[in-house]
């Protein structure tokens, strides 16, 4: 767990300097905890400890942290503004509650997208489930691209308060490429399934929502 303030101080021969960090690299394959300075000129990202067998991280609010899974399975948790995750290649929990970029690296990932304003891109190559703490009326506006880049905005319950989800590459091989790797399932119960066929002699995909009611989950913070 990765929480509290960005800044520190540090006093070395009755010199005190402040240092600010953007976030945290957390190296789940080499079992590294580095810090990244925000200042762009400043040398990568300075180490500051070691762990073994851990199986999630959560990410400082506010940051822009950088993790590297493993081959296991573990769940992450993502606070800040601009966080990126490499899944690795476990059947990973990937609970978003800031903005972030996701790349998943195999396995079966299951997505937990909470109500937020900031980005969320996910690139998944497998199927996944992504559970939204969005009601099915939230949930509108899907639009497809001609390289199968798929795209839904998700109104939160302020005015105002609008996340945009993307999954990059989002359709498989089978059937023609026209159905949509991921599923989704609302706060409410209702599961989308999204098909995407081109129109007739174009590169123009209209993506089509299947619903189904099933049990409602609660989501994960």
């Amino acid at each position: 767990m990765f929480n509290g303030e960005l800044n520190t101080d540090h006093t070395e021969r009755n010199v005190t300097r402040s240092y600010r960090y953007s976030g945290h690299v957390i190296n789940f394959k080499t079992g590294t905890i580095a810090v990244s300075a925000e200042d762009p000129q400043a040398d990568g990202a300075t180490p500051i400890a070691r762990f073994h067998s851990f199986s999630n991280a959560i990410t400082v609010e506010d940051g822009k942290s950088y993790i590297v899974g493993d081959e296991q399975s573990n769940t992450f948790t993502l606070n800040g503004k601009k966080d990126v995750v490499l899944t690795g290649q476990g059947n990973n929990v990937v609970i978003v509650n800031g903005g972030a970029t996701v790349v998943g690296e195999g396995g079966s990932n299951t997505y937990y997208i909470n109500k937020g304003d900031k980005e969320v891109v996910i690139k998944d190559p497998n199927d996944s489930v992504v559970r939204l703490d969005y009601s099915a009326s939230q949930v509108s506006g899907w639009s497809v691209s001609p390289s199968g880049e798929l795209t839904v905005n998700l109104k939160g319950d302020k005015p105002g308060e609008e996340r945009k989800l993307t999954f990059q590459n989002a359709f498989s091989d089978e059937a023609g490429g026209e159905k949509a790797r991921p599923k989704f399932i609302t706060n409410d119960g209702v599961m989308m399934t999204i098909t995407a066929p081109f129109q007739a002699d174009s590169s123009i995909r209209v993506p089509k929502v299947s619903s189904l009611k099933v049990q409602a989950d609660k989501p994960l913070a």
